[in-house]
């Protein structure tokens, strides 16, 4: 019952080729359920955020099915798309598969080191492997012990002090580009959990007009709420957006939201001000073409990594210990496994 993992992150792979491995939260029972069905026995989690997607799995000859797993995670891609891709993928067995769940779920290998959002994510991820009746003993026992060193991680450590999320950083981004972000007009697109970090992030440095567009009204009035902003149907996001001085794009969308031709008509009513847009979603929301628009400034996830570097320097006691506590709890793993009689880390 050999442990695996085969995934790909922003280290590995291009944003494109990440965005065609992204699924949604919806999407994921389904292919647990494909995988459970193509694998009799086996046990199957499936991670996939905005940096990552992963595969975790017990009872599967990885490196004999690589290929076929692979196509799964692109979504049952054509061969050349495939053959193309592969080089991307990781794959990690055993001993060092535990290792690389508890070092993720420590927030050691995220773009922003320290940040908090992971552990939640995993945990999800989890639950709907439960869910799905896909999960199997070993990965159960090992996702606890994944959620205990996150846990440890941010307990004992100053990992998360700082700008230690996707949107933190992505408002930092925003902050040195313009500077001082008093004046400026922000609009915040989605009312999810990184919107709604976003948000408290341009309170706390003094932004005091916050315009919120969601699909769902009384969410997104939710959320300006809390906050003080004001909340429009997404429908309106035309007419509000010559006003956006920064724009964030965060939502579940798996299709473009904010295209160039719109971006295009609300920069001819700008009188030549500049406007910074944000894409932290994945896949993106915002067409890739809108840099193209004149004083429009485009940056998507990708692009906050020198942000987040600067930040994790000033961090690299913190992580040392973080990586401490990751070798501890590895090695209660390995004594699990050894007190169980399994021994499929070997």
């Amino acid at each position: 019952m050999k442990l695996s993992v085969l995934g790909i992150n922003f280290k590995t792979a291009p944003l494109g080729m990440r965005e065609q491995a992204s699924f949604r939260d919806g999407e994921v029972p389904g292919v647990l359920q494909h995988m459970s069905s193509a694998f009799s026995g086996a046990g199957f989690v499936l991670l996939s955020t905005c940096n990552r997607t992963e595969l975790y799995s017990t009872g599967v000859d990885v490196t004999a099915h690589r290929l076929e797993l692979v196509r799964v995670l692109l979504k049952n891609a054509d061969d050349g798309v495939v053959a193309g891709a592969d080089a991307h993928f990781y794959v990690k067995t055993g001993r060092e598969a535990a290792e690389h769940l508890l070092t993720v779920t420590a927030s050691l290998d995220s773009l922003v080191v320290g940040e908090t959002e992971i552990l939640g994510q995993i945990k999800q991820a989890f639950m709907r492997a439960v869910e799905a009746g896909t999960q199997g003993q070993i990965l159960f026992a090992l996702f606890h012990h994944a959620f205990k060193c996150g846990r440890r991680v941010h307990a004992e450590t100053d990992i998360s002090r700082g700008r230690v999320s996707v949107s933190s950083v992505a408002v930092a981004f925003a902050e040195q580009v313009f500077g001082g972000l008093e004046s400026k007009t922000v609009m915040i697109v989605g009312a999810g959990e990184m919107a709604d970090r976003a948000l408290k992030c341009l309170i706390d440095r003094g932004v005091r007009n916050v315009l919120v567009l969601n699909r769902s009204l009384a969410h997104g009035q939710a959320l300006a709420a809390r906050h003080g902003g004001r909340a429009f149907s997404l429908d309106e996001l035309e007419e509000y957006l010559p006003q956006a001085d920064i724009v964030i794009c965060s939502t579940r969308a798996a299709h473009v939201i904010i295209r160039a031709t719109a971006v295009r008509r609300a920069m001819e009513n700008r009188s030549g001000k500049p406007t910074l847009l944000l894409d932290i979603g994945m896949p993106r929301n915002i067409e890739p073409t809108v840099r193209e628009v004149k004083d429009v400034h485009l940056y998507h996830i990708d692009d906050l990594q020198r942000v987040a570097a600067e930040n994790l320097a000033r961090r690299q006691q913190a992580v040392e210990k973080a990586r401490e506590i990751v070798r501890e709890v590895c090695s209660e793993w390995d004594a699990h496994e050894i007190v169980t009689g399994k021994m499929h880390f070997t």
